[in-house]
């Protein structure tokens, strides 16, 4: 290591381990600016890979790399930390709604089309679950470059057959070389385990994907990469439509489109208006927060009905229909109602 990288480096006091795996990942802060920053140590990696990553003029969805130098054959990275929780985390504790999945996948391909269509083409080769990160604010990072490699025209086949198994494409293995439809083959693989809940190894053979979603991901998953969508962005046109035809011709029901038209950037917040969710050091809800949104609901009500002595809310509670007191009214306890006459009206 040279002088100068020694005095760069100095700069960051490492705080805690992250993975002290063969490739060491720590935490740091950087002495003057007290920013928080993610220190790697890589034996096994591409230099290309990272200066193209570090010239990229664009790294929104992934962390930008601020510091590279090689030292007795490692390379060591400094690059942004983010903080979140990572989409394998995440599906542990629940089933993604069908505007999560969508979200998530028009952000991944955003991120991808930038990386695909840099100046020389970056292939990520290892995209699963826990190299997704999903921020506080529900922003979607792509991390781990560990795996990627740089496009090279006419050649034969990769010369490092790396990728996580079930995630990574065929051509991975040593059929031939790797490219921007090796990452939609791992994005239809992603979609697949989103929509239902269980990893690739134990979908073998299983095609009860539902629509709209079934379709998109069998297009991408071909074992011929000819037959794969040959562009990331002809991907996303897809999800946005939430439809693709199949081979007999027939889209996918136009409910789909409703689905991918109503999925919001900051789909882990609630919906303008509600209060946002306050949540455990678990992750789970912190109890009181249907009370936060019914308390909320009773409020708006007073305003744009003045007249009206009680806020009706169905649906909530069991079978029962809460009747809440407004001020200047006598009270009301709550009373159960038949099905056939509630409202469809939901606190989200």
């Amino acid at each position: 290591m040279s002088e100068a990288s020694g005095m760069v480096l100095s700069q960051y006091q490492t705080l805690s381990t992250i993975d002290d795996g063969p490739n060491p990942v720590v935490l740091v802060r950087h002495a003057i600016s007290g920013r928080l920053y993610v220190k790697k140590t890589l034996a096994v990696y591409s230099r290309p890979v990272y200066d193209a990553l570090a010239a990229l003029p664009d790294t929104r969805g992934i962390p930008a790399i601020h510091y590279l130098c090689e030292e007795e054959g490692r390379l060591i990275i400094i690059e942004d930390y983010i903080h979140g929780q990572t989409l394998e985390d995440l599906m542990a504790l629940r089933r993604l709604t069908t505007g999560e999945i969508f979200t998530i996948m028009d952000s991944l391909c955003a991120v991808l089309s930038r990386l695909h269509h840099a100046p020389v083409p970056i292939v990520h080769r290892d995209i699963k679950p826990a190299n997704v990160i999903i921020t506080q604010e529900g922003a979607v990072r792509l991390i781990d470059f560990n795996a990627s490699r740089l496009y090279q025209p006419g050649a034969g086949e990769d010369t490092r057959k790396l990728g996580t198994p079930g995630y990574a494409a065929p051509e991975q293995f040593g059929f031939s070389q790797s490219d921007a439809r090796s990452d939609i083959y791992a994005l239809g693989v992603l979609l697949g385990v989103m929509a239902t809940g269980r990893p690739p190894q134990e979908r073998a053979g299983d095609t009860a994907i539902p629509r709209p979603l079934g379709p998109i991901a069998a297009k991408c998953t071909a074992m011929d990469p000819d037959d794969r969508y040959q562009d990331v962005d002809k991907l996303r046109q897809d999800l946005a439509k939430g439809s693709v035809k199949d081979e007999g011709g027939q889209g996918a029901p136009s409910g789909g489109a409703g689905v991918c038209r109503g999925a919001r950037p900051g789909f882990f917040l609630p919906a303008p208006g509600l209060p946002q969710p306050q949540r455990l050091a678990d992750g789970r809800r912190r109890p009181g927060l249907r009370h936060d949104c019914l308390r909320r609901l009773r409020n708006q009500s007073q305003k744009s009905h003045p007249g009206r002595a009680h806020l009706r809310v169905p649906g909530l509670y069991g079978r029962g229909v809460l009747l809440f007191r407004l001020p200047g009214h006598a009270p009301v306890h709550a009373r159960h109602e038949p099905p056939q006459a509630r409202r469809p009206h939901r606190c989200r």
